[in-house]
Order: C-alpha cells, then sequence, then structure tokens
C-alpha cells in the first residue's frame, strides 16, 4: 500500500515526476501511474491504488481541470476524506472541489522549497506518519514541565486550606474592654 496516490494530467507529467521524487526523499511511498504495467487492467488497478492509499494528491492545472479522469480521483479522494489538492498553475479549481485548500505550487520547479516542506508536513499530519518537529518541541518541554506544574499547584492548594482552616476553626478571640461599652441600665453591650 502507498502512502501517497498522485493524480495529474498528463500534460504534467514532468511535474508529477518530480513531485513523486520529492515525496519519496521525505520518506513517504508514491503511488502514480508511472506504476501501471503492460497488459494491466489500469481502471482496476487505479481503483485499487486509490482505494489503499492513505492520501490522495490531486494536481490541479488546466488540463486537470478538464480531464474526467482526473475528475474521478479527485472525487474518489474526497469521498475517502484523503484528498490533498495542489495548483500547478494559476487556473481555477473545478467546481466540487474548491471548498479545499489547496497548496499552491505554481512557482515550484522541483527540489527543496518551502512549499514542498509544508506540502510534506501536511501528509504526515494526515496519515498519522511524524508530527513537525515544533510540535515534538513543544510536546518534549510540556512533558519536562509537568511534574513542576503539579508541585506548584498541590503547594497553592495547601496554602489556601490552612488559610481557611485559621479562619474557620480557630476560636475567636475575646473581645477588649475597648470594645465593651455599657449599657445605661449597667448589661455590657458589645459594638460590632
Amino acid at each position: 500500500m502507498a502512502d501517497v496516490f498522485i493524480s495529474y494530467a498528463r500534460e504534467n507529467r514532468d511535474r508529477a515526476e518530480k513531485l513523486a521524487r520529492s515525496l519519496e526523499g521525505a520518506g513517504f511511498s508514491v503511488w502514480w501511474d508511472r506504476q501501471l504495467e503492460s497488459g494491466s487492467e489500469y481502471s482496476r488497478d487505479i481503483e485499487a491504488a486509490l482505494n489503499e492509499s492513505k492520501a490522495v494528491i490531486v494536481a490541479w492545472s488546466a488540463a486537470a481541470a478538464a480531464s474526467p479522469w482526473v475528475r474521478d480521483e479527485a472525487a474518489h479522494g474526497r469521498d475517502q476524506g484523503k484528498l490533498v489538492p495542489i495548483r500547478l498553475d494559476g487556473s481555477p479549481v473545478p467546481i466540487g472541489f474548491r471548498q479545499f485548500q489547496a497548496a499552491d505550487l505554481s512557482q515550484w520547479t522541483g527540489g527543496v522549497s518551502p512549499e514542498i516542506d509544508e506540502l510534506t508536513q501536511s501528509l504526515r499530519r494526515r496519515i498519522g506518519g511524524e508530527a513537525p518537529a515544533a510540535k515534538i518541541a513543544q510536546s518534549e518541554e510540556t512533558n519536562r514541565m509537568r511534574p513542576a506544574l503539579i508541585g506548584a499547584a498541590a503547594g497553592i492548594a495547601a496554602i489556601v486550606v490552612a488559610i481557611a482552616a485559621w479562619q474557620f476553626l480557630i476560636p475567636s478571640r475575646p473581645k477588649s474592654a475597648a470594645e465593651t461599652i455599657a449599657a445605661p441600665n449597667g448589661a455590657a453591650l458589645s459594638q460590632n
């Protein structure tokens, strides 16, 4: 089973090949129609590869938007919840797929780039691979700080309990003579 299935129009074969190489270099297994063998029943093989993949990259371009094959593969990926659209040119994405954020690779010519790095990280999150380095570092920092935070919270709770005990459990002190006033009939009154 491939991690990623790439759908593209024939006119974009060179770019699809560069994309496949970049993703393979990042550690993904990739299926694209180059793997169809002579004599294979390509519609059955394509459908099996779509079903088995963890993500379906659709490389949208003017030619891809006009291709019934690309639209079918995109619909399959969308319906299975694994569509990852990219844009190879400035042409509009077809109706039915515009609600999905598409990575802009229109300026990408191959190799390492911020756009490919972003796509790679997105794929890792989507298919359950490695988390981005920033999330790993954040998680490690949180794990290191957790015992200190628990200790601080326990200390604060102990102080609150001690103050409450002092306020409510210690008997009140007797009133001083200055706080007591004699009433005209000789009874003592308390001032509050």
